[in-house]
């Protein structure tokens, strides 16, 4: 597999700029992107979805998992604040880019580079938020579902965006295999926000 998004580290320079995010309901902000890094440009629409629709309660403790340059988690700690907030990616650009956001933001939270959960084995949460690589694969992804719900904590949430003619369906049913429960929390777009509860 040649280098993308979520490879360990990218061979293209290093030169971070400014863009602008609008989430819908919130003021728009500026944050650091650079080349190398998911939807470079712009705010994604999937992640624009799971931004409007996540459900999260004041004092939660977050996973931003699959974090790129830290936009979910960042806009939904200006939109619930105060959260405990992890920001985890696989992509050592992306950990530099959210360290730079949330510094940029005046936000402290913890910021790790790991392979899905593989360094940060040894913390649960309440909800944990993604929008994950589906260019990786669907085995990939998979993993994004099944280990979520040993990091979860009771009565915790996993919360995916997909594009449902994308694999949405597919994993509607896996997050209902894995978790005994499942529903479509928002949609817009094309794309839903699937959530399922740790009973």
């Amino acid at each position: 597999m040649g280098e993308h998004y979520f490879s360990k580290t990218q061979s293209s320079s290093y030169e971070p700029f400014l863009i602008t995010i609008r989430p819908k309901g919130q003021d728009p902000f500026e944050l650091y992107s650079a080349s190398g890094v998911f939807s470079l440009k712009h705010l994604d629409k999937g992640s624009e979805v799971l931004i409007r629709y996540s459900q999260i309660s004041p004092d939660s403790f977050v996973l931003d998992l699959g974090c790129g340059y830290g936009v979910v988690g960042i806009s939904v700690y200006k939109k619930v604040s105060p959260l405990n907030i992890v920001f985890v990616d696989s992509s050592e650009r992306a950990v530099k880019l959210t360290k730079k956001n949330l510094t940029l933001h005046k936000i402290k939270a913890k910021v790790k580079q790991s392979n899905i959960f593989s360094n940060i084995d040894d913390l649960s949460f309440d909800v944990i938020l993604t929008n994950p690589p589906y260019s990786a694969g669907r085995d990939v992804c998979k993993q994004f579902v099944t280990e979520s719900f040993t990091h979860l904590n009771k009565e915790g949430s996993l919360q995916l965006v997909c594009r449902r003619q994308k694999g949405g369906d597919f994993f509607e049913s896996f997050m209902k295999d894995i978790f005994g429960n499942v529903e479509v929390i928002g949609q817009k777009s094309g794309f839903r926000v699937y959530k399922s509860i740790k009973h």
